[in-house]
């Protein structure tokens, strides 16, 4: 498994507790143990300060995130996509549109799609590639 991609699930799971209602995550300093505790994953302090960035990049963004996530789902509502989704959407709509890192669009999508076919249903992952794609062609045209 990519070690990026360790950094995505934390920053996802993240996002889905705050939308589940996990205030306190916003208030203190969220403790990314599994990339801090010895284990084989390589540049863990990289990888905690990749899931922090996603995490609070995508909540210092996420009004301008939603618009363009409902924007871009059709006969969407944001309050009809499943908590799951929606948390992966927004940070990929985060990476996609908001962050400097330099993650080539193509990954971001991929990731997102991956993150979708591994903790949502079997749909999901569809209309995560539909939405993100419409997000990145209209960026790519402006």
């Amino acid at each position: 498994m990519n070690e990026r991609r360790f950094a995505r699930i934390a920053a996802f799971q993240a996002l889905y507790m705050v939308d589940m209602g996990r205030r306190d995550l916003l208030e203190g300093r969220i403790e990314w143990e599994w990339l801090e505790e010895d284990n084989p994953i390589p540049s863990r302090q990289d990888l905690a300060l990749m899931a922090q960035s996603l995490f609070l990049g995508t909540l210092e963004n996420k009004s301008d995130i939603d618009d363009l996530i409902q924007a871009h789902s059709h006969h969407w509502q944001l309050d009809r996509i499943s908590r799951v989704d929606l948390s992966i959407l927004r940070m990929a709509v985060f990476e996609l549109c908001f962050s400097d890192a330099g993650t080539p669009p193509k990954v971001i999508i991929n990731e997102a799609i991956d993150l979708a076919k591994e903790f949502s249903s079997d749909a999901s992952y569809k209309f995560i590639n539909g939405v993100l794609n419409a997000i990145y062609q209209r960026k790519k045209v402006s």
